[in-house]
């Protein structure tokens, strides 16, 4: 009898510890293309986000995945407009609305928050930053 209610209680507590419950429950980009530093990025490229989890298409915009030129002290130059889509459960594109500039070094960034891009379960984006240029 022991023996069984040895076993009860193992497969109980192999029962508890498949629930899910390690899954992580943060939202973050995983990926970026380019990658962050590329140097030699080619003028009609977009840039890529492979997330951890499924983006929330109203409030993953191109307000808080942006695509920003920066000048060589980090400051922001202009703002690239662009477009987001999705494809698949976790990948988005920031399509620029037109090349990216010749001799420009452009910031992507991911903005959290109450108001920045978040999961389909709300959870708000880990702030995200990388940087590539086109030559």
């Amino acid at each position: 009898m022991k023996a069984s209610a040895a076993l009860l209680v193992g497969l109980g507590l192999v029962a508890c510890a498949d629930d899910g419950s390690d899954a992580d429950p943060r939202f973050y980009v995983e990926r970026v293309e380019p990658e962050d530093g590329a140097t030699s990025v080619t003028a009609l490229v977009f840039v890529y986000l492979h997330l951890s989890g499924g983006p929330d298409p109203e409030r993953c915009t191109a307000e808080t995945l942006r695509v920003d030129a920066v000048r060589a002290d980090g400051t922001v130059a202009f703002e690239v407009p662009s477009t987001v889509t999705f494809s698949g459960e976790r990948f988005t594109k920031v399509l620029p609305d037109a090349p990216y500039l010749r001799g420009w070094t452009y910031r992507v960034t991911a903005r959290g928050g109450e108001d920045g891009c978040a999961d389909l379960d709300g959870v708000p984006i880990e702030p995200f930053v990388s940087t590539f240029e086109v030559p």
